[in-house]
């Protein structure tokens, strides 16, 4: 940049990084990394580091509420561990909402049991389910139920011990 390095460039970039607009969540990713990037000019021209504490105490105030929660569940100790917990979390949401149908009324491919013996309802044996056998067999009263590719599978509750 051409700017002159003056104490007003310093203050109003400095004015800037204090109150960051981080918007919803639907643009928060774009956004935090934009300020992260303000935060890096800033430092450059100073030459000197950021607070630490305070990037981590704003990002954590602007947060969309969704994302403030799952980070203050977590409480990262500081701002390298909210970044991680940030882009992980932004990253296993990317990826879910992948995978979501575009449209509300796409059907869903949904499994259903419909029987099971005595009291278990149709609710899949936990040992059947997890070790694809159980010490019951065919007295068990919970459904035993493999995949095609030979494990166990099913939904759900259950017991089977």
């Amino acid at each position: 940049e051409m700017e002159p390095h003056t104490a007003q460039r310093r203050i109003a970039m400095l004015s800037t990084l204090l109150r960051p607009d981080l918007g919803d969540e639907t643009v928060f990713e774009q956004e935090w990394m934009k300020w992260e990037m303000e935060v890096a000019q800033y430092e450059k021209v100073e030459g000197k580091q950021f607070d630490r504490q305070l990037m981590h105490a704003l990002v954590l105030e602007q947060a969309p509420e969704d994302i403030r929660k799952q980070l203050q569940f977590f409480a990262p100790a500081d701002y390298g561990q909210l970044r991680d917990m940030l882009k992980a979390y932004l990253g296993r949401r990317r990826c879910w909402t992948a995978q979501l149908p575009l449209s509300a009324n796409a059907p869903m491919e949904v499994d259903i049991v419909t029987k099971g013996g005595g009291r278990g309802g149709g609710t899949v044996c936990f040992n059947f389910q997890n070790n694809g056998e159980c010490k019951h067999g065919d007295s068990c009263r919970y459904l035993h139920q493999q995949t095609s590719s030979g494990s166990s599978r099913g939904g759900g509750g259950g017991g089977g011990s």
